[in-house]
């Protein structure tokens, strides 16, 4: 403070004219100044006091959230997220198909919260990912390590009933169900209710 009520410095017998602190705190305004002084007196302090303010810092390095490294069956439109960083203004998201990030998929800068949905990723295919944090002061490192998952297969296409055909009446109690196949299944789930919205199953 201007008044110097609190001291951050204080230092007498100082020898020369020049002094290195350090340990100040960063984007904080100091004020400073210096008297003289020999055997017999102490001169009055410099008058007016200088003030300067010390720069600020890039942010830290932002720790990756979810999905957890080597996930599967993501979703090929997943959300990304991340923990915020101090002091950061903004963030760059890289998606990769390969650990190097040479073959970028996505390259998003300015992005001013900690997820990001990304879309239109290929089905059964591994990526990685990383993040940084930006301010003007410049960027943090990227997460390290970066992080990789793998997206699901692709939806089974929808079955087509075939019989009983709909609306059938005088069906055996004991009847067969029968569908199509759909392309991608490798099971299918069955439900026989006495209702059309499904709530009263007899079969599950």
């Amino acid at each position: 403070d201007s008044m110097f009520s609190t001291y951050i410095y204080n230092q007498s017998s100082v020898a020369d004219t020049l002094k290195q602190i350090a340990g100040l705190n960063n984007q904080v305004k100091y004020y400073w100044r210096v008297s003289a002084a020999n055997n017999s007196a102490t001169s009055d302090w410099s008058a007016p006091a200088w003030s300067f303010t010390t720069a600020g810092t890039v942010p830290a390095t932002p720790v990756l959230m979810l999905p957890i490294n080597n996930a599967t069956d993501i979703s090929s439109s997943p959300t990304l997220s991340w923990s915020s960083s101090s002091g950061a203004l903004s963030y760059a998201l890289q998606v990769a198909s390969d650990n190097t990030f040479s073959n970028l998929v996505y390259d998003l800068d300015g992005l001013p919260g900690t997820s990001e949905q990304v879309s239109g990723l290929n089905n059964s295919t591994s990526y990685y990912w990383r993040v940084n944090a930006k301010n003007s002061y410049g960027s943090s490192n990227w997460s390290t390590p970066s992080r990789s998952f793998t997206t699901a297969l692709p939806l089974p296409d929808v079955p087509s009933l075939l019989s009983p055909a709909n609306n059938s009446t005088d069906v055996s109690a004991s009847p067969t169900l029968e569908w199509n196949s759909s392309n991608r299944a490798t099971s299918y789930n069955l439900q026989v209710s006495s209702d059309a919205s499904f709530s009263n199953l007899v079969y599950n």
